[in-house]
Order: structure tokens, then sequence, then C-alpha cells
């Protein structure tokens, strides 16, 4: 009963409220999902609470039929694709996570729809930010205080633990920790999406900084808490995505100085943050040491695993269905590859088309010069190249940030805000 009286609140609240309004909910609740969603299963149930990101999309969608649209071309090959997503749910055998997996692009698209679409003012777009930017400080200060004082408690709390066939506790999955030491995870649940996110936010706090969207003392200070917190999430993907992003972002700027000045200052910073790891913790340093040398477990095999993975993908070259790339009871029909488990549901066709659609969106970025729309595009880059190696680009809560941030910086009220300054 919780749950549908929570359902109900938040659907009164987004049926009333304004579409920014709206947003800054989906802002808050989107990285604490997980949380939320355990704590009202112990009050009595869960089902119904993934409903609520349904109801938030719905009236900003519904928001969004108010306004006056201008139709852009590549509108068109959203209609395909998503007509092609229906045809493959509904002519092929799909697994039991079909529906879910169907969710999750119809839900990143309806995002990016909304929100390239709605007309926001310079106001609420600077409230937008000011929201993410206190969210970014509780989940950063929360995930710190949890794992430095209630990580065991914390686990506890999630369920992250199971007695094994020995008879002794573990994790219910290895991704909870790396060489032995605990991975950060905070509120978000699990390590490799706080991981990922932080790296989403790290990249939208810069550009903010860089753009002077908010005010620069905090954002800079949030800035140093979300690099921690990335670093002791040991998520590679989330390191690479902020890397790959600044590297390309002065690369797209034309600054061929700056470009090596920023691989000398990585590389600088990257020795001196070793040095101090390895004075502090040298645990620490042996970690990150064998997550770039590839010397760790889950870093060494990954390459073996999209690697037979591509030729399982290629004896089923159409593809297999919604859902059935997901992991099986006995741990079959999976890679950490968002592409090749794409191709793997989709067809090597669809994932092309899906693959063109971001051609088009990274077109249309280019168009622009500012910053912001510089980092974007180079994140979009980043993000399929980190897609090869790691299936948390494709899962909550990244993938619909990602869609969400690209709808919003190509939304024209904000573009005219940039330009403006």
């Amino acid at each position: 009963m919780y749950t549908l009286y929570f359902l109900l609140i938040y659907f009164i609240f987004c049926w009333r409220a304004r579409a920014y309004l709206v947003l800054s909910s989906l802002l808050i609740l989107f990285p604490i999902h997980i949380t939320l969603k355990h704590c009202f299963a112990i009050l009595g149930g869960d089902v119904y609470f993934p409903f609520w990101y349904d109801i938030a999309i719905f009236f900003l969608l519904q928001k969004v039929f108010r306004v006056k649209m201008q139709v852009y071309y590549y509108w068109i090959v959203f209609l395909f694709f998503i007509l092609y997503l229906f045809a493959f749910y509904f002519l092929l055998p799909n697994d039991k996570d079909a529906i879910s997996t169907l969710r999750i692009y119809l839900h990143c698209f309806g995002l990016f729809f909304s929100l390239s679409t709605l007309k926001f003012t310079s106001l609420q777009i600077k409230k937008l930010f000011i929201v993410q930017l206190w969210v970014t400080y509780i989940l950063c200060i929360s995930g710190i205080v949890i794992y430095f004082f209630f990580q065991s408690d914390w686990h506890l709390f999630l369920n992250h633990y199971i007695i094994d066939k020995n008879g002794a506790l573990s994790y219910v999955t290895p991704s909870f920790t790396i060489m032995g030491i605990e991975r950060m995870n905070g509120l978000i649940g699990a390590p490799n999406q706080f991981g990922v996110y932080m790296a989403y936010v790290w990249l939208w706090i810069y550009s903010a900084c860089i753009s002077k969207s908010i005010n620069k003392f905090s954002s800079w200070l949030c800035l140093v808490l979300v690099s921690g917190c990335l670093f002791m999430s040991f998520s590679r993907a989330g390191w690479a995505l902020v890397l790959i992003t600044l590297f390309l972002f002065n690369f797209y700027k034309g600054k061929a100085v700056v470009v090596i000045k920023f691989m000398f200052a990585m590389l600088f910073a990257l020795v001196l943050i070793m040095a101090i790891i390895f004075i502090l913790e040298p645990i620490f340093f042996n970690i990150v040491v064998a997550s770039l040398t590839g010397e760790e477990s889950s870093a060494s095999t990954r390459g073996d695993m999209v690697h037979d993975f591509y030729l399982q993908l290629l004896s089923t070259p159409w593809g297999n269905g919604l859902g059935t790339g997901t992991i099986d009871d006995d741990g079959g029909n999976i890679a950490e590859s968002s592409i090749l488990l794409q191709a793997y549901e989709i067809g090597i066709q669809g994932c092309a088309f899906y693959l063109f659609l971001w051609f088009v969106l990274f077109k249309k970025m280019k168009q622009y010069k500012t910053d912001i729309y510089l980092i974007m595009s180079s994140l979009m880059i980043a993000t399929l190249m980190v897609s090869v190696v790691s299936v948390n680009i494709f899962q909550y809560p990244y993938v619909y940030y990602i869609w969400g941030g690209m709808g919003f910086v190509l939304n024209r009220s904000v573009k005219s805000v940039y330009e403006n300054r």
C-alpha cells in the first residue's frame, strides 16, 4: 500500500508541477532508485515502485505537446528504430526480461524527446544545475560516510550477502570488491553503476564550471568530492569516460598544445596520486596498477569474454530477441560489452541502426562550438568506446543520464542561454 500511496502522490505532483520541477525530481530520485525500491520492499511491496519514472516521463511528454514544437529530421530515424524494436518484440521469441529491455529504450527516447523539446527559462536551467550539484554533494558525502563507517551494515540492509554452499558469508556478486578491497557504492547501491554515474556528473559539473553556470567555488569543491568517490568506486569504465572525454574535448577545440599539456598533466597527476596512495594505503596502489596493466582478474578476463561472445554473436547475427542478452540463472549469454549484447538481442543490423542514430545526433551536436556541446559530443564518443568493454553503459542510471543529457543540450532554449554567454 505504501508503494501505491507514493505513486499516487507522485502522479499528482507530476500532473500539476512545471516541467523543470518534474525533471528536478528525476535528478533526485534516479540515482537512489535501488535504495528506495528496497525500502518499499521492506514496507510491504516494491512490484509497482519502478513505475514512478514511467509516470515522470509520461508527464514530461504530455507537457511537450503543450508547446509549439519544431520538427527535426532525426525524429524520422527515431521513429523507424522504435518501429524496429516493436517488430522485434512481437515477431521474435523474447526472454522474460524483454519488456524491461524495451522499457529502457522507450524511457531513453522519451527523455531525449521531452528534454530536447520543452522550453526552459535561464533561471530554470540554473536551478536544474543547482539541484544536480546538491544531489551530487549528498551522494558523495553519504557514499563516503557509508564506506568508512557503515559499509557492512549497508550491504546487509541491501541484501548483498548470501550464504554460499560451504556455509560461508559471501556477496551475491563479486563486483562489490576488487582484489579483496571494498568498492564504494553509496546510496546508488552498486559500485559499477556508482562509478559511471560519478563520471557523468563529474563531466556535467565540469562543463558548468567552465561555462560559469553555477558558483565556481561550490562546483570545484564538488568536483573534488566526485573525484574521490569515482576513484574509490574502482570503476575502470568511469575512469575511462572522464579521461577520454577530456582528451577529445581539448582535441576538438583545435588546441594541439593543450592536448599535449593535458596528456602530460594527466600523467603527472597519475604519478602523484599513485605516490600518495602508495604511502597511505599500499593495497590501493596494487589495485590501480593491476587494473591498468590488466592483471586484476576481472580486467584480465574481460577481453577474452568479449572475444568469445563476439564469436557466439556471429552464429546468430540477425538477433535473438529482446532481453536474451541478460544474465541467465546458469550465467550464460553474458558479455561485458553493451554493444555486443545489443547486437546479440536485436541483431547486427539493429545495432548498426542504433549507432547510426548516435551518428546523426553527434553530427547535430557538432554544429555548435560552445564548450558544453563539445563536452557532450566528446562524451558520446567516449560512451561508445567504453561500451565495447563495459555492460554498465546500457544500465541504470547511466543510460538515462546520457540520453537525457543529449536531449537537454540540444534544447533550443538551452542553446540560446549558452550562446548569450
